[in-house]
């Protein structure tokens, strides 16, 4: 069984660059979990959006040995739990994630959908659920790849890192929900 440090997190959080330099810094293989899964014949796609078989993608996961950094948002949904040393979860500020959509083309219902995704905690909650107490939670939005990948290490090495986010914190009251603009 791998030995794996998975990266997750909204569109747009900086996985696979993350993910990329704590590799480097650990000296493991890095793997996009759908650019992998894609290359085990585990994806398919349809209207332009990807479909994952199930087992053909848990089973892939198996497959692999050595160490490991596993970035995407779904890739807790098919590697055996059992395997994360780490799960990271990379957060950042649901205004700055919707500019992000914006400039990267997204339509404005996908962007709105995303950035909302992240003021809920979606990814969290997830990584909290997979992989209860291995879970870092890191604040990149003005964070480099190798301060993540910093305490990354960190992380790996027994220190509590989970930085404090509250997004939904900004918000007041019902009134506000209405009055979220993310081109303020």
């Amino acid at each position: 069984m791998p030995e794996v440090i998975a990266i997750t997190g909204c569109a747009a959080t900086g996985k696979r660059t993350a993910g990329s330099a704590i590799a480097r810094a650990i000296g493991a293989r890095f793997v996009d979990y759908l650019e992998y899964l894609k290359d085990k014949g585990a994806v398919t796609f349809e209207d332009g959006e990807a479909v994952i078989e199930e087992r053909k993608a848990r089973e892939a996961f198996k497959s692999l040995k050595g160490a490991h950094v596993i970035s995407g948002i779904y890739a807790l949904n098919y590697i055996d739990p059992r395997s994360v040393r780490l799960t990271v979860v990379l957060r950042v500020h649901p205004r700055v994630l919707f500019y992000r959509y914006i400039m990267r083309g997204y339509p404005l219902e996908k962007a709105v959908e995303n950035a909302m995704a992240e003021y809920l905690d979606v990814c969290l909650s997830m990584a909290l659920q997979k992989t209860p107490g291995r879970v870092a939670q890191m604040d990149a939005t003005f964070c480099s790849p190798d301060q993540i990948a910093a305490r990354t290490i960190k992380a790996v090495n027994g220190e509590l890192v989970f930085d404090e986010v509250n997004w939904l914190s900004e918000i007041n009251g019902p009134d506000d929900l209405k009055r979220i603009r993310f081109h303020g």
